[in-house]
Formats: structure tokens, sequence, C-alpha cells
């Protein structure tokens, strides 16, 4: 998610406004949190700390169409039999054999992974928000007493909906995989997001459980969302001992390999259709600690593979950041030309460019909210990465995102001609 949707967010464009609506918002995110807690008490078994015997892990995965859940599901397929005895993936619609190969191919991931006979694809009527999750009795019970681990990474994707849209088709999953990992109290590893401690209230976020105030999370359903399931874990923790790890990731950039990066997200669409097509960058903007979605994965399948009892939250987060103007600098680099330009320059570019082909049009009214509003000087939000980069060395040598990884990003655009010919 952008660095800008977070700044616009904080600010507001009409303040009191935005407060009674955020006011409402939060109190909703309240009553949901508070909901589903109590379902926990009341539903889950009350069970002491159990020690894993056994050495092969068994895997359940969501998300794996997604970019993130791809390179996932690559990493774990990557281990040794001896490590990773099955990985199950929950993959909803129609052929989704058919949808996990394009997926890889699109990615240039290796496609003979998908053969491995590890590898199980639970049925297409998949749902996260039945108690079940869609799946029969019998593949239910087969998970129950096979599973070691589960990762959910699959989640909705749309920033302008409230709390509210995100109830049954993401934190109800939560609550269910919650309690699918309650019966073997199997070690669940949930994906979550910077946005669950980014309205600005806390300038340092620290590698742990977050404050019970929901005035930490960003204003709209996402990082709402994010926040409660994070508290849904440590409360399933706290009676079942169910074993939690959470995730909390930032901006993914494209893999380090091929640069393949979804073009629909806002940070590639200001290279290639704002210094690429339309020549211009604004002058000031966010620092860059973007992580590549390859090194994520790495990072995350690492962790999750490891014992500890002392860290249970993780920043994947880049730990190498770039300054804005540095970053401006490795654009040119790439061979784009452009005029650096202050905001209000940059947003009547786009509202006056007679090139209707540009993405940037199509964000046009919500550019102009963020350029044109007022300035209140509020501190971006810091993600520590100190605990993480200690129990990862994948996280510790994270590239920076540097000249290469800019070039491979352009380059990659230019070839799926998403990058028009800048002349």
């Amino acid at each position: 998610m952008s660095e800008k949707l977070f700044e616009f967010i904080q600010s507001g464009s009409n303040e009191n406004e935005n407060n009674d609506i955020s006011s409402f918002h939060y109190q909703s995110a309240e009553e949901i949190l508070d909901k589903y807690r109590t379902l926990i008490e009341t539903n889950f078994p009350s069970l002491s700390k159990k020690e894993n015997q056994k050495t092969e892990r068994t895997f359940l995965l969501t998300g794996a169409n997604g970019s993130l859940g791809c390179f996932i599901l690559r990493d774990l397929l990557s281990q040794s039999s001896t490590t990773i005895k099955r990985i199950y993936c929950l993959l909803r619609g129609s052929n989704p054999q058919q949808r996990l190969f394009e997926s890889f191919q699109q990615r240039k991931l290796d496609l003979s992974l998908l053969n491995d006979q590890r590898l199980v694809i639970l049925s297409s009527s998949m749902n996260l928000s039945e108690e079940y999750l869609g799946l029969s009795n019998e593949i239910y019970e087969e998970l129950k007493d096979e599973l070691t681990d589960i990762i959910h990474s699959a989640w909705k994707m749309n920033f302008n909906q409230t709390v509210k849209d995100f109830e049954f088709d993401s934190i109800l999953g939560v609550y269910h995989l919650l309690k699918l990992s309650s019966f073997n109290q199997c070690q669940f590893h949930f994906i979550s997001s910077i946005s669950s401690a980014s309205s600005g209230l806390l300038q340092i976020i620290k590698e742990k459980p977050l404050p019970e105030h929901i005035q930490i999370a960003l204003p709209q359903g996402y990082g709402q969302s994010k926040f409660i399931s994070e508290h849904l874990c440590w409360k399933a923790k706290q009676i079942s001992n169910i074993q939690t790890k959470i995730y909390r990731v930032g901006q993914i950039s494209g893999d380090t390999l091929n640069g393949i990066w979804n073009s629909t997200e806002m940070a590639a669409m200001m290279i290639y259709a704002g210094a690429g097509q339309l020549h211009k960058m604004p002058n000031v903007g966010n620092d860059i600690n973007w992580i590549p979605v390859d090194i994520c994965s790495q990072t995350l399948v690492e962790l999750a593979l490891k014992s500890s009892e002392d860290q249970h939250v993780y920043h994947l987060v880049n730990p190498n950041c770039v300054e804005y103007q540095s970053y401006l600098d490795l654009l040119r680099e790439s061979g784009l030309r452009f005029d650096i330009v202050s905001k209000d320059e940059f947003l009547d570019a786009i509202l006056t460019t007679t090139d209707q082909t540009n993405p940037l049009i199509k964000l046009s009214s919500f550019l102009e909210q963020i350029y044109r509003k007022k300035d209140n000087s509020k501190p971006s939000t810091t993600f520590q990465t100190e605990k993480t980069v200690e129990h990862s060395q994948t996280l510790k040598n994270c590239p920076q995102i540097d000249s290469h990884l800019i070039q491979l990003y352009v380059n990659y655009w230019t070839n799926s001609a998403i990058l028009k010919e800048n002349s």
C-alpha cells in the first residue's frame, strides 16, 4: 500500500467531517474486535502449552495466487522433504490448478515445482467465511490431524471499503483458521500490514504486539481489519496456546531477478506513468523502504521455520532506506528523463495532459486531495526492524533499492509495453 495513501488518510482534506467519519468507523472496529474475542473465549478450547513432537512440518497456505503468496509457495516447495512433508494450498474459484500455474508462469517462477508430490491443492469450493472452510469433513479432519503450520496470506485488497466490509470476507476467515489451529495447536503465521499501525498516533512501532487502541490503525477498513486480526491472534494464543507469529509487511516491490512488479500499484505507477510517461516527478516524497517480493517471501519462510520463544512480531520492510532525493537520482540513472517539479505542478500536469492513456489520470482526484491538502507536518511512522534482522539473515542482507533494481523494474515495464517509449 502506498505511503502517499497513508499520508492522505492521516491528515484528511476536511478535518471535521473526517473526524466524525473516522470516529464512527473506529467504533465499528472496536465492536467487531470485541465480538470475535468473545467468540474465541467461548468456543476455543482452553489448552496448556504443547511441545511439538513432529520434526517434519506440514503447511496450509492461503493466497498462493497472489504475488507474495506465489513466492511463499515457491520458497516452501524449495525446502527439503525432511523439513517440509506436505503443503496444502487453499485456493478459491474454479480451476485452481490452472490459475496457480498461470500465476507462476506470469512471475517466471519454476513451473516444475508445481509437480512436487508434496503439494496438495484443495477444493475450489474453499470459503474461509464458512466454519469448515468450504471443505469436506474428511479433508478438514485430515488438516486437524496433520497441520503444524498455517500461513494466512489471502486478504481483500480494497482501500476504499470500511471495516464492516472486511468482516465476512477477511476477519471471519482469521477466526475460522485460528479455530483450525487450536485443535492441534499448530503455528499460526498471520501476514499483517504496516497499515495496522500507521495512523501516526505512534511514531515508533516496535516489533511486539500493538497496544489495544484501535486509533493506532489507519482509519480505513484494510488497516483496521489487520489490527483486529492481530489481536484475535493474541487472544487465541492466550486461550488455546496457539503459537502465533505476526508479519507486518510494508510496500512490496518487484523481485530481484526479473523485476516483475504489479503495474496497478501506486508506487510502481509513479515510476512508469509519472517519470516515464508524464516526464515529471514531485520534488517531495517519502523515503524508500520497499522490500522486493522475493526477499519478503524468503524472509517470511525463514522466520516461519525457525523456533523462537521470545519473538512473535516481525517487520518486513527494507532496513536499508533510501532518501527520496537519492531515489529520484536512481530513476534518472535508469534512463528515465523527467523534470522535478512542485506538487502543484505535478498535479496540474496530470490534470492537463492530452495523453489519455496515462493511468495517473484515474487517480487525479485522489492525488489532488493528497497534494492540495493542508500540511500539518505530522512525522511519519517508523517501523523498527532490529529484532527481525537479528532473526533473519535474509532481511539482514536485503538489498537497498538501488540503480540495478530500478533498472530491472523499468526494463520489465518497457518489455511489457506498460512503460511508454520515453521520448
